[in-house]
């Protein structure tokens, strides 16, 4: 079995990272020129430098002939049939040029690779008065969208294994406990035990219990109180069941009291494997949030928390109440 995963690229070493969900990641984006030694590059390692990114204008000269090349790895998972497409519009925005690379079947890896457009010859930059200026471009990474594979039975896979002791050693890797057995009474993916607003400077966290359906019912109509201009954050209880979760985020939006979306938080948290106990993530899990101070921002708003894969599919959802007070005892 190791031979095997070893002969389609699969590094039986490879440990997806738990707190990036993306699919594909670039590290690196550059144009490279034949006759000119010094590409024009984007680098991706850090937010700033996406943000800058977005508003850097990459020069060539007109004439010249030039190609793109992307550095990226895969992350998490095989991905079937990747495709880069590369796009260039016009100042009023019409279709100008378009590249379609089929890359192929890639696995994940910890390294990143180099791949140019055209792998094969060169683009050629227009030329003239009226093609000179700054023009917007778009690549996508792209998969041939076939049907994902049935979800395995862990418990069948490490029976399946059980005497192959290096793929069971890989599995545990991963943190799927060999011993794990799943709920026959309850299907969902996600189940939260507990729900806190923790703060900075006050050592009382307020908490909302899923343990029951009556906390259940009752968490839906209990405001949990922030003391204006606190600093706090959001404490989630939770596990995975049945089988792993990719790429799961947690969302985290507050309401205005006429339904306009006041603040969002997007929370990354990796790749999860089935559980029988629960464990505890923060948002944001660096700094903390400040809470809202004056008699217009007091109050009670709404509030709903989402659990979330990597193909947007919701795995748990619930609202709560927010209530913004003067003092912690209101």
């Amino acid at each position: 079995m190791i031979a095997y995963l070893k002969s389609l690229g699969i590094d039986p070493n490879y440990v997806p990272p738990k707190h990036d969900p993306r699919r594909v990641v670039i590290s690196e984006f550059a144009i490279v020129f034949k006759d000119h030694d010094k590409p024009q590059t984007l680098k991706f390692a850090t937010q700033a430098e996406i943000d800058a990114a977005k508003k850097t204008a990459l020069s060539m000269k007109e004439g010249c002939e030039y190609k793109i090349r992307v550095t990226f790895r895969v992350q998490h998972n095989v991905v079937l049939g990747l495709q880069i497409q590369n796009s260039i519009y016009a100042k009023v925005g019409a279709k100008l040029a378009s590249d379609v690379e089929m890359l192929g079947t890639y696995p994940p890896k910890n390294e990143f690779q180099a791949v140019d457009i055209p792998r094969q010859g060169w683009h050629e930059a227009p030329s003239g008065a009226l093609a000179r200026g700054e023009y917007k471009a778009k690549i996508k990474f792209v998969d041939d969208d076939k049907k994902a594979p049935a979800e395995v039975d862990l418990q069948a896979k490490f029976k399946e294994e059980a005497k192959d002791p290096a793929m069971i050693a890989y599995l545990k890797s991963l943190g799927i406990d060999p011993n794990y057995v799943p709920p026959k009474d309850d299907p969902r993916r996600v189940v939260i035990s507990e729900f806190s607003i923790v703060f900075k400077d006050h050592d009382k966290p307020q908490t909302l219990k899923f343990a029951t359906q009556a906390e259940i019912d009752a968490a839906k109509k209990t405001a949990l109180t922030v003391k204006e201009g606190s600093e706090y954050k959001i404490r989630v209880t939770f596990r995975v069941q049945h089988n792993v979760v990719l790429g799961l985020q947690i969302h985290n939006s507050i309401y205005a009291k006429l339904g306009a979306k006041l603040a969002s938080d997007v929370e990354m948290l990796g790749t999860y494997p089935p559980k029988s106990e629960f464990q505890a993530v923060d948002i944001p899990r660096q700094g903390w949030h400040e809470a809202p101070s004056g008699a217009l921002a007091r109050g009670e708003y709404k509030a709903k928390i989402k659990f979330v894969d990597d193909d947007s599919k919701e795995h748990m959802v619930f609202e709560y109440l927010l209530k913004i007070a003067k003092d912690w005892t209101e």
